[in-house]
């Protein structure tokens, strides 16, 4: 964020893993946990604490398409 000039807070984060999920949020970013890719068969996704869960690559593309703008 700070290479790029970006606030953290109006930068998505986007992880497959708790651990991502949690870098994000400590660094005060938007998380996006994915349900898809290296995803255990025990993991509960909705226990990560991201702020928003998408379940495809598409719907992920059309998140931020819809909520890119509205990102002050």
């Amino acid at each position: 964020c700070r290479e790029l000039a970006a606030c953290p807070e109006n930068v998505f984060f986007v992880g497959d893993h708790s651990r991502d999920i949690e870098a994000g949020n400590r660094a005060g970013n938007i998380t996006i946990a994915a349900a898809w890719g290296y995803l255990d068969a025990g993991d509960d996704i909705n226990r990560w604490q991201a702020r928003f869960i998408i379940n495809t690559p598409e719907q992920l593309a059309s998140f931020i398409e819809e909520h890119y703008m509205k990102v002050p």
